[in-house]
């Protein structure tokens, strides 16, 4: 580095501490149970390298008395100017960790507006919570690295400490290039997460009894779910699925129907309760059936909906090749679900009379 270490030399104290740049807890978001209250990520109180050069950008004062570099500023412009590499990896490393805060952010909010999914979102904000913690204490070690040279060069020998920083420098440079590689180690934990929740998914396309462990633990989706995923279904190309949800809850409506007649029959008539026992349980049946299906469906869609929102591009192709299943290969699901309900509307089996 050839340039004047002493044109940058002031004779007033350097401050206590020169604060470093940020990595803040995701704002505006309270952890979800989806978010685990203590593994959030931690706030800090440091400012970005992207504030270098505001009070020369942007003066508040008259040209004949302009306000005096701050020291954090000072060292801003420093880095910049004569460290140009490691400051340019590290706003590239700030950014980074910016980026891992915002998809904190999205989980967050997904986890509340699809809260069957919290598992599958648990298991990806952990994996965002890892390489967020690995990169914002490469970035804090960095930063305490760059304060404790500027100290050094303020109040010591400017020539020495820029001579011993040089190679600490260089070698900043490299881990930080080695530690930003990581956004690959986090694509590949995410997309075999994703794997495993689709692939679970992909199972239960293929069977109509309800697996143990779901055994009691399936809810209909709120009115808002439901319609929100419609609305995405409808956008999709070439598919009957929104179909199949709209016949799968005006068969519901009708079984519904049915069970509350039966009922009424069973207690104005009393003689007939036995009969019409074994019908209620069929009626019984064809609901179960009808829960489960429309379960499916929208499982699966709102598993296909959900990584557009988290942008989770490296989990293309495992993805389209659930659409496709999801869009092509489940009209058993909903056909099943019909043939209990016409086998439920054609329960009565006449006793055959007495000789």
């Amino acid at each position: 580095y050839g340039f004047k270490i002493n044109a940058w030399r002031e004779t007033r104290n350097t401050a206590e501490t020169v604060p470093a740049p940020p990595a803040r807890t995701p704002a505006g978001t309270q952890p979800d149970p989806a978010v685990p209250t203590n593994s959030s990520p931690t706030q800090t109180t440091e400012v970005s390298p992207s504030a270098a050069n505001t009070a020369q950008s942007s003066p508040t004062t008259p040209p004949t008395a302009q306000k005096p570099l701050s020291e954090q500023e000072q060292l801003h412009i420093f880095e910049e100017s004569y460290f140009p590499e490691l400051h340019t990896q590290r706003l590239h490393l700030y950014q980074d960790i910016k980026n891992l805060e915002a998809q904190a952010n999205r989980i967050s909010t997904l986890a509340r507006e699809a809260p069957k999914q919290r598992a599958l979102l648990r298991e990806l904000y952990d994996s965002t919570l890892t390489s967020y913690r690995l990169l914002q204490a490469h970035y804090q070690a960095t930063n305490r690295q760059l304060l404790e040279f500027w100290i050094h060069y303020r109040t010591g020998d400017p020539d020495y400490a820029t001579t011993r920083f040089e190679p600490v420098a260089d070698r900043l440079v490299g881990l930080t290039r080695e530690i930003r590689a990581d956004w690959k180690n986090r694509q590949d934990r995410e997309t075999a997460i994703l794997r495993k929740y689709l692939d679970r998914t992909t199972r239960l396309f293929q069977s109509h009894r309800i697996p143990a462990y779901l055994a009691g633990k399936i809810t209909s989706y709120s009115p808002r779910n439901r319609q929100r995923l419609l609305e995405w279904v409808s956008q999709q190309a070439n598919n009957d699925m929104d179909e199949r949800l709209q016949t799968l809850q005006q068969q519901r409506r009708e079984i519904l129907k049915g069970i509350d007649q039966l009922r009424k029959y069973m207690q104005q008539l009393p003689v007939l309760k036995p009969r019409l026992e074994q019908t209620l349980v069929q009626w019984n049946t064809a609901l179960e059936a009808n829960h489960y299906a429309e379960y499916r469906l929208l499982n699966g869609v709102e598993l296909a909906w959900l990584p557009e929102q988290l942008q989770l591009e490296h989990g293309k192709p495992v993805l389209d090749r659930f659409r496709r299943t999801l869009f092509t290969e489940t009209g058993s699901i909903s056909h099943y679900a019909g043939q209990m309900f016409e086998k439920a509307r054609e329960a009565y089996h006449p006793e055959k009379p007495d000789s």
